[in-house]
């Protein structure tokens, strides 16, 4: 009996580490890899770096730039467009799955790409 007890309380410390560890990863860390936009009319990908870098494509335009998460909730892009700098800033969500970024009213909803 004390050995079964003793296996179930080391199954739940188990469980719980591994969960807590998945809620432990950032917005940050997150939103690294590469998106898919799930809006059939304007079909897109963004591409977000370790580094801070972020490529935008739609179709056969591809616009680079640089992007900052500043809170779990906050994203600021700045991209080169006609050869000025220009930043922004939009809220945004992001699961291991879907980012969704809300800016201006409006939500963009994207599927990581495999």
């Amino acid at each position: 009996m004390k050995k079964a007890t003793c296996l179930v309380a080391l199954a739940c410390a188990v469980v719980l580490l591994s969960s807590s560890a998945v809620r432990a990863q950032s917005a940050k860390d997150l939103i690294v890899g590469k998106w898919e936009s799930t809006d059939e009319k304007q079909k897109g990908t963004l591409e977000f770096t370790k580094e801070g870098k972020l490529k935008i494509s739609i179709e056969v335009l591809t616009i680079e730039g640089t992007y900052k998460v500043n809170a779990e909730d906050e994203l600021e892009v700045t991209l080169a467009v006609g050869g000025k700098s220009e930043t922004s800033k939009a809220k945004f969500k992001v699961s291991k799955e879907t980012l969704e970024i809300i800016k201006d009213g409006k939500t963009d909803k994207f599927k990581r790409v495999k």
